[in-house]
């Protein structure tokens, strides 16, 4: 009988929809108002749990600081959102979002009025608290947005610095979205966004887009290093493999068992290092592949259009850069897989072929054993062919003393020597007789032995 009383299953049925819903609630569409600076960092965490741990404590001890409260909505293990209200109608809302390889941080701060355009520190009525976490930093995002629907060559090119810049309409042309994708000195990227006839409603998803773009090529270029020095391992790799079985082959036609056991550990070890290289990379790339369906997906949400004639839209540009890393991460998991596929084929062949040696060597040691046993055998045979007539000698032997003193006696008539060759068949059968008593008595032994 259950010991859950009725209320109890109603309430764990309630919770188990709470949490539902909590999870279907959790990234609600935010709105965005134009004049808005928003600052993105993104920072990388190790596979151990407590670097989420630490993440979840760091976040609520930055809302803490700014007197964010803890039941305000969307507030959960992952994803986080928080706002402050200055008393001069200015809004900060921070976003925070904890994902398997990164954290996130938004600091999205709308403007009552409007400011002067120009990248830089967050222009709060007070400064943000001092608490930017230990964890090695992915990209840090200077993003504008104005109202306007359009801003001159000129000023574009003195708020950037630069002459080289790229953009794109969004949004079917609704807004205009502009970078240089160039650090500041400060190891900032700066972004611009006129919202022109864009809503809050699709201001806030815009900015979200273009934000997860930069956080997956990020993600996805990240291994780019590591991946170059990989790919050269990978090279040296496969030209010894080639190298080596070649001569392997070539050498391996009279080769002695101890030289088909070397080439079998040559290529064990090289087995273990292609195994090192996918355990180093496998996760690695794989996540890249996962994160370069989400940056497509994205660019594709964006509803992008070529500003003008000549300018090089922000697609462009990053799929010229992201496509062939993947495809580059996508040839080494194939190469990999190959030479991978290679070393098990030749190690079997080697394996096979040392099997066979070894069972061509156990046939010869049965061979031998057996033409060693068969000559025992007939050794044995022999000798007891020989044991029975010295046996029979014995007996004749014997017979003839006592037919010698029973005729000395005149108990016996005749010949002795006659009445010694008559005794010959019988010690012969007595002799085969008690042979034949003892070899049954040793297999009878041996029987109950086993």
């Amino acid at each position: 009988m259950s010991s859950v009383k009725p209320a109890e299953k109603k309430q764990a049925k309630s919770a188990i929809a709470a949490r539902v819903h909590r999870e279907l609630h959790e990234r609600p569409p935010l709105d965005v108002q134009a004049f808005a600076h928003v600052h993105h960092v993104a920072y990388l965490l190790s596979e151990q749990e407590e670097d989420r741990r630490q993440a979840r404590a760091h976040r609520a001890e930055l809302f803490q600081a700014l007197g964010i409260q803890e039941d305000q909505p969307c507030q959960g293990e992952r994803h986080a959102v928080g706002e402050k209200r200055y008393v001069n109608g200015d809004i900060l809302r921070i976003t925070w979002e904890l994902h398997s390889e990164f954290v996130s941080y938004t600091f999205t701060h709308m403007a009552a009025a409007d400011r002067s355009l120009g990248f830089g520190p967050l222009m709060l009525p007070e400064a943000l608290p001092d608490t930017e976490p230990e964890w090695e930093r992915i990209l840090a995002i200077d993003l504008l947005i104005t109202p306007w629907s359009r801003l001159g060559e000129k000023e574009h090119r003195h708020l950037f610095g630069t002459q080289t810049l790229f953009g794109s309409q969004v949004q079917g042309g609704k807004g205009q979205a502009w970078t240089s994708f160039r650090l500041d000195r400060s190891g900032w990227e700066h972004y611009l966004i006129l919202a022109g006839e864009l809503t809050p409603t699709q201001l806030g998803r815009q900015v979200k887009r273009l934000l997860e773009l930069e956080n997956y090529y990020h993600l996805i270029l990240m291994p780019l290093d590591e991946f170059r020095a990989q790919a050269a391992e990978l090279r040296d790799l496969e030209v010894a493999f080639t190298r080596k079985t070649r001569e392997m082959f070539t050498a391996l036609v009279d080769a002695p068992p101890e030289e088909e056991r070397r080439w079998l550990g040559l290529l064990t070890e090289h087995s273990a290092q292609v195994t090192r290289l996918k355990e180093v990379m496998r996760y690695r790339l794989g996540a890249a592949r996962s994160y370069h369906e989400l940056f497509h997906r994205q660019l594709k949400n964006m509803n992008e259009n070529r500003v003008e004639e000549g300018n090089q839209p922000l697609s462009s540009f990053l799929i010229g850069r992201v496509d062939p890393a993947v495809r580059g991460y996508t040839n080494f998991n194939e190469r990999l897989d190959s030479l991978s596929r290679g070393l098990d084929r030749a190690s079997n062949m080697l394996r096979t072929r040392v099997e066979m040696t070894v069972q061509k060597q156990n046939l010869d040691l049965l061979e031998g054993m057996a033409r060693q046993g068969r000559q025992q055998l007939m050794l044995q045979t022999t000798v007891e062919g020989l044991s029975v007539i010295v046996l029979s000698y014995y007996l004749t032997g014997l017979f003839g003393y006592l037919v010698k003193a029973l005729t000395k006696l005149d108990w016996l008539a005749g010949d002795p020597a006659v009445w010694q060759g008559a005794m010959l068949p019988l010690a012969v059968a007595i002799s085969i007789a008690i042979n034949t008593y003892v070899h049954r008595r040793v297999h009878k032994l041996e029987n109950k032995g086993h």
